[in-house]
């Protein structure tokens, strides 16, 4: 295989997050880098203020069996925040990020149920 060593999909505000997960970059001297004249055309939306959101909040996860993970509130959070995101750019492409499947799958199923509330 071939070692990733330039990236060209995210935001420079991601990297570092994901930074961690390439062991074997700094293991041969490096950090991923970025293909910047790819990066470079990946602009914020202009009616938000960043491409990145934190939350912060003290609902408790809920555990469904093994290893089936969902926070109800987060996915709320989410869909709102998605819908807020596609309802002012239709066209635009969002990625949502989360650690666990059961909760990526409410989500996306979500998402699904909400889509008719969208301008064609």
């Amino acid at each position: 295989y071939e070692l990733l060593m330039k990236q060209s999909r995210m935001n420079e505000l991601f990297v570092p997050l994901f930074s961690k997960f390439y062991k074997e970059q700094k293991a041969e001297g490096g950090d991923i880098q970025s293909n910047t004249d790819i990066v470079e055309k990946l602009k914020p939306l202009p009616f938000m203020v960043s491409p990145l959101f934190w939350w912060s909040h003290k609902e408790r996860e809920q555990v469904q069996g093994a290893g089936k993970v969902t926070n109800q509130y987060e996915v709320k959070m989410v869909l709102a925040l998605a819908l807020w995101i596609l309802r002012n750019d239709k066209d635009t492409k969002i990625s949502i990020l989360s650690p666990y499947r059961a909760q990526v799958k409410a989500i996306s199923d979500q998402l699904k149920n909400k889509a008719h509330e969208l301008p064609p």
